[in-house]
């Protein structure tokens, strides 16, 4: 399931995760570790709690909620989060701040998925694979 973070930003349904998990089943293991090789580990244990911190909301708002909102609303809300996370650093002795990272990078996701056509996942996959091996 882990591969299916890598390309987060492209990743508009789980319909998709599900198209991307498929591709990634149907490679050889060694592939799979050669395209997992290419992401860092924090890159991938970031992408993973966002997506833990965005199912925890599923219920209430749906799963693709944020489709519907406006740009501006988005920002808003990441401005909140910034200041929610200050004030998680400020505090760094009394609580955990992650949580508020997720919540940030979530929203900064959000902003960006606005300006991300809707890809052919098969063809999409492909191409950022051969981005990141050639380093780009």
């Amino acid at each position: 399931m882990t591969t299916g973070a890598t390309w987060i930003r492209f990743v508009h349904s789980q319909e998709q995760i599900k198209e991307i998990l498929d591709y990634c089943a149907e490679e050889k293991k060694a592939e799979r570790d050669k395209v997992l090789d290419l992401l860092r580990p924090e890159v991938l244990h970031f992408a993973l709690r966002m997506e833990r911190k965005l199912r925890t909301h599923d219920d209430e708002r749906g799963k693709d909620g944020w489709h519907e909102a406006g740009a501006f609303w988005l920002l808003e809300r990441l401005q909140q989060e910034v200041a929610e996370l200050e004030t998680g650093i400020e505090d760094f002795s009394k609580t955990s701040f992650s949580g508020e990272c997720y919540d940030v990078g979530n929203f900064a996701m959000m902003i960006a998925s606005k300006d991300l056509p809707c890809p052919s996942m098969d063809e999409n996959i492909k191409n950022v694979i051969e981005e990141l091996r050639a380093g780009r």
